[in-house]
């Protein structure tokens, strides 16, 4: 067995794995979905805005996941339990993401109302189809 194989299969940095991952990705979204807004409005993005949201975004995806317990879950076997409760976590994001960028980062006066609709409807989906991939590739 090689080094890289026996550390991948280490709970803990399974875990952790699974939890970064889940956070850039939904960082990404997050930034892209501020990036296309302002494209569709033909504005410039004022104040690194698409930034700052994506790594808010990433941290309370992090802090969520350990506080709701869904870092544990390495989505060997994913079914609609765990489809439900990555929606909640999701929702859960998507709502806080706002609160902290208005609290802490001038109110989020630049921030587009709907941009933690877009970005939490395609990282629910992104997340949702990445578990599906691996539930299909580890089982065939």
């Amino acid at each position: 067995m090689s080094l890289s194989g026996s550390i991948l299969r280490q709970p803990l940095f399974a875990k952790a794995a699974v939890t970064i991952f889940d956070a850039l990705m939904g960082g990404a979204c997050m930034y892209f979905a501020v990036q296309a807004r302002y494209a569709f409005e033909k504005k410039p993005i004022p104040s690194n805005i698409d930034e700052n949201a994506a790594m808010v975004f990433a941290v309370t995806c992090v802090i969520v996941w350990v506080v709701t317990r869904m870092h544990k879950a390495i989505w060997r076997f994913t079914s609609l339990d765990d489809v439900k409760n990555l929606l909640q976590g999701v929702i859960l994001v998507s709502i806080i993401t706002p609160l902290i960028l208005f609290i802490f980062f001038n109110r989020g006066q630049d921030f587009p109302r709907s941009v933690p609709f877009i970005a939490g409807g395609f990282f629910f989906l992104g997340l949702t189809l990445n578990r599906m991939l691996v539930l299909f590739a580890q089982n065939g």
